[in-house]
């Protein structure tokens, strides 16, 4: 099976470039809190999906 030639982009390089060192950590709930999104089901993959597309929406 081929590889898609999809596009990857990563939201934990983009929040240190966004936030620097003004979050105590770059971890996901953090930075999705930074972006105004409430993540409450941490570690459940759809709840960490969506937290992350909600920090690409707000970054990229």
């Amino acid at each position: 099976m081929d590889y898609p030639d999809y596009r990857f982009y990563d939201t934990l390089t983009a929040s240190r470039r966004q936030f620097g060192h003004s979050l105590p950590n770059h971890q996901l709930h953090t930075v999705a809190a930074a972006c105004g999104y409430d993540l409450q089901n941490h570690h459940h993959a759809l709840a960490d999906a969506e937290a992350c597309a909600a920090i690409a929406l707000y970054i990229l």
